[in-house]
C-alpha cells in the first residue's frame, strides 16, 4: 500500500514537471501515456513480486515454528530418556556378609506363590522367625471376650489361651488349652479347625463350648446351635454333635455322647444356671464351677433329677433351695458339700 502511493505521488510530479516540458507539449498525451504505462507495468511487477513471495513467506514462517518445536519437543524426550535410562541402569550397593555369619534357607514357596532359595544372614533369618511367630492370647484370672481375624468371636474362660498362625484367615485353624465358647461365622468354602490336647472339632459355622480342663477326667464339646464335627484322637472317623447334645471325651479317647441343656454349661460365662429334670450329678457339676466351691453327690442319688432356678442365688441360698424341694440330706464340713439321699428309681 505504501508503494502504491510513493508510484502515485511520482506520476503526479512527472505529470507536473512534463506539463512545462516542450516535448511534452508537443506529444503530451503519447509521452504520458507511455510514462504512465511504464509506471503501471512497474507497479503490477512489484504487485506480482510480492503476491508470489507473501505465501512463501507464510509458508517459511509456519515451517520455522514447526521445526522449532519439533527441537523443543526433541530435546524434552531426550531428557526424560536419560532420566528413565538412568533409573534403569543403576546398580543397587552391594551389601558383603561374612561368610561365617551365613544360613542357608531352603526351596519354600514364598506368599506369592513363588520358588525361592537364597543366602542371608543368621541375623535377617532369626527377624523372619520372629515374624512369623504365632500369636497366643491368653484369659489368665477373667473372662475375655475376643474376636478373630476371620470375624469369629470367642470367649475365654478364665486361665484359657488360645494359639494361631498369621494365616488364620485362609487356614481357620487354633489350639485351645482351657475352656472357650465359639461363635464361629459361617463359611462352607473354609472350615473350622479346633484341636485341643489330641483332639480336633470341625466346623462350618455354629455356636458351642469346648472345655478341655488339664486335671479333669473328662473334655466336654456342648453344642448350642447348629452342627459340629468331633475327631477324637484326631482319628479319621468323627463323631456329629447337635444342638442340645454334648460329646465327653475320657482320658482313653472313648466318648459318649448325651443329651444336656447346653446353655447351663455356659453359665459361667452368661450367668444363667437354669435346671430343668437335671441329674443330680451334672447339677453339682455345673454349681461346683460356677460358685467355684467343691460340691459332691453321692452314687445313690446321682441319676435324680433337680428342676430349679439358681441364676440370682449365691452359694448358700441355692444349697437351702436343694434341701427344701427335695429330700436330699446337705452336709458342710469344711471348705466342701456333701449332698445324699435315697436312690430315685
Amino acid at each position: 500500500m505504501k508503494e502504491s502511493r510513493d508510484n502515485d505521488a511520482i506520476k503526479d510530479l512527472l505529470k507536473s514537471k512534463m506539463d512545462d516540458s516542450p516535448i511534452y507539449n508537443k506529444g503530451e498525451e503519447e509521452l504520458w501515456s507511455k510514462v504512465i504505462e511504464e509506471i503501471e507495468n512497474e507497479e503490477q511487477s512489484s504487485e506480482n513480486k510480492i503476491r508470489k513471495f507473501y505465501p512463501l513467506l507464510r509458508y517459511a514462517t509456519a515451517a520455522m515454528l514447526m521445526i522449532g518445536l519439533a527441537i523443543s519437543f526433541f530435546f524434552w524426550k531426550l531428557k526424560n530418556d536419560d532420566s528413565t535410562l538412568s533409573v534403569k541402569t543403576s546398580k543397587p550397593k552391594s551389601v558383603e556378609i561374612p561368610v561365617s555369619d551365613k544360613a542357608p534357607i531352603e526351596q519354600n514357596e514364598s506368599s506369592f506363590g513363588q520358588k525361592i532359595k537364597d543366602t542371608v544372614s543368621k541375623s535377617e533369618l532369626n527377624k523372619v522367625k520372629e515374624s512369623s511367630k504365632p500369636t497366643i492370647l491368653k484369659s489368665k484370672k477373667k473372662v475375655l471376650e475376643y474376636d478373630l481375624p476371620d470375624g469369629s468371636h470367642l470367649t475365654l474362660n478364665q486361665d484359657a489361651a488360645i494359639e494361631y498362625k498369621d494365616d488364620f484367615k485362609s487356614t481357620r485353624s487354633l489350639t485351645l488349652k482351657g475352656e472357650a465358647y465359639f461363635e464361629v461365622k459361617k463359611d462352607k468354602s473354609r472350615p473350622f479347625n479346633i484341636y485341643f490336647n489330641s483332639h480336633r472339632l470341625v466346623v462350618v459355622g455354629t455356636k458351642f463350648n469346648i472345655r478341655n480342663i488339664s486335671n479333669e477326667h473328662n473334655i466336654e464339646v456342648s453344642v448350642t446351635e447348629g452342627i459340629v464335627m468331633v475327631y477324637p484322637g484326631n482319628k479319621q472317623k468323627g463323631i456329629t454333635v447337635k444342638a442340645g447334645e454334648q460329646l465327653k471325651i475320657n482320658e482313653n479317647e472313648n466318648a459318649v455322647l448325651v443329651k444336656v441343656d447346653p446353655l447351663n454349661f455356659i453359665a459361667w460365662k452368661t450367668g444363667i444356671l437354669d435346671f430343668k429334670n437335671t441329674s443330680m450329678q451334672e447339677a453339682v457339676i455345673l454349681m461346683s464351677r460356677k460358685y467355684n466351691h467343691a460340691i459332691h453327690v453321692n452314687a445313690a442319688i446321682e441319676k435324680c433329677t433337680f428342676t430349679g432356678d439358681l441364676t440370682q442365688l449365691n452359694l448358700d441360698d441355692a444349697i437351702n433351695i436343694i434341701e427344701i424341694t427335695t429330700s436330699f440330706k446337705i452336709e458342710k464340713r469344711k471348705n466342701e458339700i456333701f449332698i445324699s439321699g435315697e436312690s430315685c428309681k
